[in-house]
């Protein structure tokens, strides 16, 4: 099975990369997950079942933004059992607040 998660639906951008990142996966079974701060929780209880026989596909999107940090800490445990790539994320600025992820711990 193969995973894909992506922000929402209802952010055109978002959802018109997610499209084709499926298209090219159409001759796969594609099972879409959110990572938007409302669905962290039921995308982690559908990757909780994935095995290292999945693969899951993070990507497109500005996903490197502090409000995505809780799917990012969240995803870290399956990160190390399950297969993953990531696929045309990046950062988005927003004028007048910080939006810049907090710098890694050591």
């Amino acid at each position: 099975m193969i995973y894909h998660i992506y922000a929402n639906r209802s952010n055109i951008g978002d959802w018109l990369s997610a499209k084709g990142i499926q298209q090219l996966l159409a001759t796969h079974d594609i099972t879409d997950c959110f990572c938007d701060e409302p669905f962290v929780k039921e995308t982690m209880e559908v990757l909780s079942k994935a095995t290292g026989n999945d693969l899951i596909i993070i990507g497109g999107g500005g996903l490197l933004m502090d409000y995505f940090v809780p799917f990012w800490e969240a995803f870290a445990p399956i990160a190390e059992r399950v297969p993953f790539c990531i696929w045309g994320i990046g950062y988005c600025d927003i004028k007048h607040e910080a939006s810049l992820p907090p710098e890694p711990t050591k």
